[in-house]
């Protein structure tokens, strides 16, 4: 999905907040779509925007914005990325916090939501 250039910042400031915190709170091989960090693998059709490996297995992390919280393409993402078989986390500024528990009521998944 194609994001406006502020969006997008947003966005990167999202899976960096994440990466980090995996990083620095012990998680292993973390990957992240931005600079820095090798780029996660594929998911069925997706390619998460965090991944991790922690004591208890692996994370998958999905940054999204307010304007794309209710997009078909990120239904399409967080039902892929619930199923996976890992720890499914979502990130969303704290104004979409809100947004972000109905969307995944609404489509029946159950991300840990993040918000910053």
């Amino acid at each position: 999905m194609e994001r406006v250039e502020k969006s997008q910042e947003e966005h990167d400031s999202l899976v960096r907040a994440m990466a980090e915190y995996f990083k620095n709170n012990g998680h292993r091989n973390v990957k992240a779509s931005i600079a820095g960090y090798g780029q996660p693998g594929q998911i069925g059709d997706h390619i998460p925007d965090v991944t991790s490996v922690d004591a208890i297995g692996k994370n998958v992390v999905e940054a999204e914005t307010c304007d794309t919280i209710t997009s078909a393409h990120t239904a399409d993402q967080w039902r892929t990325f619930d199923r996976c078989g890992a720890k499914f986390h979502v990130i969303v500024p704290a104004a979409g916090e809100e947004a972000a528990k109905r969307r995944a009521n609404e489509l029946g998944v159950t991300p840990k939501i993040w918000h910053v």
